[in-house]
């Protein structure tokens, strides 16, 4: 592979409506129409400098947090969806002072609620998706008989380069981020949310971009997983503006059964024969070119982090994964001082976890 560059374009921009449970003191899913409004009442909450246009709301058991804007820095996309956070769990602690966030994005959920609760509360919200491949989840049927709830975590993004690339950018996102993230997501995913919702492939086009809706929730367990999510998508993108998404050595049908199955260990294997594909679309959606100013100081333990997310998982990487409270600082009023001089999520995590100095060799993809 070819030690030269491929460009990032800076004018991409990124969103999110990520999708999360509540549970109460006795582990049991807390359901968010009993403490958030319906989408049409959603009120927008902010900070004082700038309006982020985030709002949250109810989605049925789930809880949905959403920014109308669009971002090119994603620290500032990571910080509208702990505002979101921070406001569901502000009102769902209002409502019982024990609620938490769950990790579980496939819940069993009471049979109590979906017998007696109006149809509203439990009926399956989301609107039809496209998908690239011509897949169709299966119909539920009467959703009061569907044991299992499901959530989310679409990234939104705009301003692309070649808008008719549409279901090209998908297929590349499968590909690279779909398949990474089965693999991190080991212990979280689970295959029966890929019946009925999130399969390979899935997307929506709305008038101002793309949706991409293949991902679970998993990323949203800590803000520096959900910022190395949009890292990798961001590389992906560029890949594809420049051509290059032909490098990706493998098909769309080992894309599908790997994301459709949650299968762990194929996922693993092929982030690790992909390993250099990988890092250099890591590197471009980090902004960097290879051997840049800076790269020796600040990208290996990074590189070395992203092997081991998809290796290890993220129950087994992140210290203190259950306690979103923490790892989002949803109990301060805004981030600690560090995170507002601008250290990126993932840039701040891995040091913290590899202090030790990396040997790295950085590959890069041959631009056309």
């Amino acid at each position: 592979m070819a030690l030269v560059q491929y460009f990032c374009n800076s004018e991409l921009k990124w969103g999110s409506d990520p999708e999360v449970f509540v549970v109460d003191g006795d582990g049991e899913i807390l359901p968010s129409w009993k403490f958030l409004p319906p989408k049409e009442k959603a009120k927008p909450f902010t900070r004082p400098e700038i309006d982020f246009g985030v709002s949250a709301f109810t989605d049925g058991f789930q809880a949905e947090s959403r920014n109308t804007g669009g971002w090119t820095c994603l620290q500032w996309v990571i910080y509208a969806i702990r505002l979101g956070l921070r406001n569901i769990l502000s009102e769902a602690q209002k409502h019982q002072g024990a609620a938490q966030f769950t990790q579980e994005n496939t819940p069993v959920v009471k049979k109590d609620y979906l017998e007696n609760e109006p149809m509203e509360n439990v009926m399956l919200g989301c609107s039809p998706s496209h998908n690239v491949y011509g897949l169709m989840g299966d119909f539920p049927g009467n959703p009061r008989k569907l044991k299992y709830r499901f959530a989310g975590g679409h990234i939104h993004i705009s301003h692309f380069r070649h808008p008719d690339r549409i279901e090209r950018y998908v297929k590349a996102l499968d590909k690279i981020v779909g398949i990474y993230f089965v693999a991190a997501a080991a212990g979280i995913d689970n295959p029966i949310r890929r019946k009925y919702y999130g399969q390979a492939g899935e997307y929506r086009k709305p008038k101002w971009g793309l949706e991409y809706r293949a991902l679970s929730n998993a990323w949203l367990i800590h803000p520096a997983v959900a910022h190395l999510a949009f890292i990798l998508a961001r590389g992906v993108i560029n890949l594809v503006d420049a051509d290059l998404d032909k490098l990706i050595p493998f098909g769309d049908e080992l894309t599908i059964e790997t994301i459709n199955n949650c299968d762990v260990d194929f996922a693993r294997k092929i982030v690790r024969a992909n390993r250099d594909l990988l890092t250099a679309i890591f590197m471009n959606g980090i902004k960097y070119y290879p051997y840049s100013i800076g790269l020796k100081t600040t990208v290996p333990c990074q590189i070395k982090g992203l092997s081991t997310l998809a290796e290890k998982g993220i129950l087994n990487f992140i210290p203190d994964v259950h306690n979103w409270e923490k790892n989002w600082c949803l109990n301060q009023a805004e981030w600690p001082e560090e995170r507002d001089k601008g250290s990126h999520e993932w840039r701040l995590l891995c040091p913290k976890l590899f202090p030790e100095m990396l040997s790295v060799s950085v590959p890069a993809i041959a631009a056309v």
